[in-house]
């Protein structure tokens, strides 16, 4: 059996999907894999450079879009590696990380899955893991900007500084830009929930995961340069609303109390206002995009009563 089954989803990506296929050639030589390449954009040539440059690729191509879980399922659905690993098409390995995380699972047998460390660019670290799961407390970590304003929280630390961390810990879950997981894990817990569209859906993996006994990971020793984390800025008008609705599906989905779900709405509803009038202070000061950004949050606070 191959060690590794790598899913990409290409977004018309045709540039970066090259780089990464390069890369992964360059830096991984230990382990056996197969790479799938969905293309979920018809028409931007990306099938023409697969075809030419790395043949050996296995190619599925959408005759229409489909959000991150139908898209990933298709290929968790024909891969025959050990492990798979949902890689975002954004990416460029820096070192062997795909052996690191593949030798970590064989030397850990408790754990389902595992991320690694992601950077930005410029080198810096990139958010990629977190300790508690969706709820009014772990959201105000990130829209009143705690983690900047008291990083000394223990909340705080215990939230979102594990992925600085010098050694492999354990997590609730990890982001699925790089998301490594254990072939018996995926028979067991069934696909990704293609009912989220978009956001949460890994993080709804890693919860059904642990919730059967198995660890979530996170592994310094492999690093991945991650352009991405804009899909929201992208469009916020359309986005913004879409990610924190699906919270309160997330916490619905997993029992959560309806007082919990009333917390969660006006957590979303107060923290977006919040950022509505820190990006209005950007915008007035000229920050690119900021405009943009304003709607986003206030589309997001109208919308939270029908979250």
């Amino acid at each position: 059996m191959l060690d590794l089954t790598i899913s990409i989803v290409n977004h018309g990506h045709r540039e970066l999907v090259d780089a990464l296929l390069a890369s992964i050639l360059a830096h991984t030589h230990t382990i056996s894999y197969e790479v799938f390449v969905v293309n979920n954009l018809v028409g931007d040539g990306s099938a023409d450079m697969l075809a030419s440059r790395f043949p050996w690729v296995k190619v599925l191509n959408n005759p229409q879009p489909l959000g991150f879980a139908a898209n990933n399922n298709q290929v968790l659905r024909l891969g025959g590696g050990r492990y798979t690993v949902l890689l975002n098409d954004d990416m460029v390995l820096v070192n062997d990380a795909l052996n690191h995380m593949v030798a970590f699972m064989d030397a850990n047998a408790s754990a389902g899955a595992v991320g690694c460390k992601l950077l930005n660019p410029d080198g810096t670290l990139q958010r990629s893991c977190w300790r508690g799961f969706p709820s009014a407390k772990t959201l105000s970590v990130d829209l009143f900007y705690l983690s900047k304003w008291l990083p000394w929280l223990s909340l705080v630390q215990d939230f979102e500084a594990t992925f600085q961390s010098t050694e492999p810990v354990d997590v609730d879950y990890v982001l699925g830009a790089c998301l490594l997981v254990r072939r018996e894990v995926i028979l067991q817990v069934g696909m990704l929930d293609e009912s989220f569209g978009m956001f949460l859906e890994e993080t709804d993996w890693c919860y059904r995961i642990r919730g059967t006994g198995w660890r979530i990971c996170w592994t310094p020793d492999g690093e991945i340069i991650h352009y991405g984390q804009q899909s929201v800025s992208r469009d916020p008008v359309r986005y913004m609303p879409m990610l924190y609705q699906n919270y309160c599906k997330f916490g619905r989905k997993h029992g959560r109390h309806r007082l919990s779900i009333i917390s969660l709405k006006v957590t979303i509803a107060l923290g977006a206002l919040f950022r509505a009038l820190v990006w209005s202070r950007r915008l007035v000061a000229g920050i690119p995009d900021s405009r943009a950004m304003v709607r986003g949050y206030i589309a997001a606070f109208l919308a939270t009563p029908t979250f």
